[in-house]
């Protein structure tokens, strides 16, 4: 019992050694795009509730859309993953968000928002108005939802 724990103990050390060896010898990571990240206060506004949080959400060279949505409380409610205009889906997804039907329509709704959306234009029951502030507001009229996206100020970490 005692050797297994000592064996443990010397491959996690290792495993970490070689973690941090692996960054120093590449030279500190830079991150430029970090900056130019659009944060945003969004609401999800419906008929039976709503949902209240942050998105960050980034557009990547060669791989689309990445982004993840954090309520109040600072838990994840999911990230949201769209490498080309077909393709949007969720991961990591709070339990009561976790249906079928509301999965396929948040994915829907930010497949429109991130690729297909021009602004006052309604198709397929959607449509995305942007105020003058730079709020972004997506109706989903066929299913009464209201998507409000209020951008945050960006700060410099320097």
């Amino acid at each position: 019992m005692k050797r297994s724990i000592q064996v443990c103990s010397l491959l996690i050390s290792i495993l970490i050694l070689a973690g941090c060896g692996s960054h120093t010898m590449m030279g500190p990571r830079t991150y430029p795009h970090l900056d130019r990240t659009p944060r945003y206060r969004i609401e999800i506004n419906s008929e039976k509730g709503g949902f209240s949080g942050a998105l960050i959400i980034r557009k990547e060279a060669r791989s689309g859309w990445r982004g993840s949505l954090v309520n109040e409380f600072g838990v994840k409610a999911f990230d949201i993953i769209s490498p080309d205009r077909y393709t949007c889906k969720l991961q990591n997804v709070m339990p009561f968000i976790s249906k079928w039907y509301i999965r396929s329509t948040i994915t829907d709704d930010f497949r429109y928002l991130l690729w297909d959306g021009n602004e006052g234009v309604r198709r397929s029951g959607k449509q995305i108005d942007k105020l003058p502030n730079g709020t972004i507001v997506l109706t989903n009229t066929r299913r009464h939802i209201e998507y409000i996206l209020h951008p945050l100020p960006n700060h410099d970490r320097r």
